[in-house]
């Protein structure tokens, strides 16, 4: 299993070919901690939705 570091990492650089800023990485580790990834799909369901944040960033959607 994945550490969420190097999943956010490899999220990043498929979707925007970037690194997380550390703001972004903080951002994201806040919202993974409080998910309660412990449940039964909460892994899943977490990275589900920090995905479609980052599909959702103006960076994802236009070409600069």
């Amino acid at each position: 299993e994945a550490k969420e570091a190097d999943v956010l990492e490899r999220l990043y650089r498929l979707a925007l070919n970037r690194a997380p800023t550390p703001r972004e990485r903080e951002a994201a580790g806040r919202y993974l901690r409080g998910r309660g990834m412990e449940e039964a799909g909460g892994r899943l369901r977490a990275w589900t939705d920090v995905a479609q944040a980052v599909f959702g960033l103006d960076e994802f959607a236009y070409l600069e």
